[in-house]
């Protein structure tokens, strides 16, 4: 019997040890968007703050980061963006504020995925202006509802200021 007990809690231990960490970290970019009644399409974008794995992976200020597009009212989960390895798939989207001349503010759900990481559960959030820029950043959940906290209370601080 002990000797049983000794080889389950053996292959505990190394199945433990098998498993990758998740992805630490956060990471945030802007550029210009067109939008086309609620699609969106996306140009010139770039890192502006990478840290923990993703900064660790080389992903610094200015990369460029090629960004799939998205509709609001009829969203496809699927691959948002690519860099270094790491893989951002969007799986769902919120549309917090959409006023087509003012500006759109979404926020989603998606996995981040990476060699050696286990996949990792990623907030997303999107803000655009009618000047054509955007900005959008990944964190780590539940970090995303901080994240679209800060985002709000900017549009409001911005409309205090005009």
């Amino acid at each position: 019997m002990k000797k049983i007990a000794c080889i389950l809690f053996a292959g505990l231990l190394f199945a433990n040890s098998a498993s990758a960490a998740l992805i630490t970290g956060k990471i945030g970019w802007g550029g210009e968007f067109e939008r086309d009644g609620s699609s969106y399409s996306f140009s010139n974008v770039e890192v502006d703050m990478a840290t923990g794995d993703l900064g660790a992976a080389g992903i610094s200020d200015g990369d460029v980061l090629d960004m799939a597009g998205f509709d609001i009212d009829s969203f496809t989960p699927g691959v948002l963006w690519m860099l270094n390895g790491f893989t951002f798939n969007l799986d769902r989207i919120r549309v917090m504020f959409d006023m087509e001349d003012v500006a759109t503010v979404v926020i989603g759900t998606g996995t981040m995925s990476a060699a050696g990481f286990d996949n990792t559960n990623f907030g997303f959030s999107f803000s655009s202006n009618n000047g054509g820029t955007f900005s959008a950043a990944a964190v780590p959940e539940p970090a995303s509802l901080a994240l679209l906290s800060l985002g709000l209370a900017g549009f409001a601080a911005r409309r205090k200021l005009a």
